[in-house]
């Protein structure tokens, strides 16, 4: 579990210091009807285990407000 955490906070540090999610571009993009899909790039296995967590953490990011304005495509 301590192995995970640490992971967690290594990628949150990673994520902080790109510009990614950019709150601006999906504010931008949630003044438009448009469908949108939102989810992580993957590079290494660590990204896909800690999947929910960069999601809470975009959320987090981009804010409430927007993320409700938003069409999100349906992938099921």
């Amino acid at each position: 579990m301590a192995s995970i955490l640490c992971k967690e906070e290594e990628q949150r540090e990673k994520l902080e210091k790109v510009a990614y999610p950019c709150k601006e571009f999906w504010k931008i993009a949630s003044e438009y009807n448009i469908n949108v899909v939102y989810g992580i790039d993957a590079h290494h296995r660590g990204q896909i285990e800690l999947f929910n967590e960069f999601v809470e953490l975009g959320n987090e990011i981009i804010g409430k407000d927007i993320i409700e304005k938003l069409n999100f495509v349906d992938l099921k």
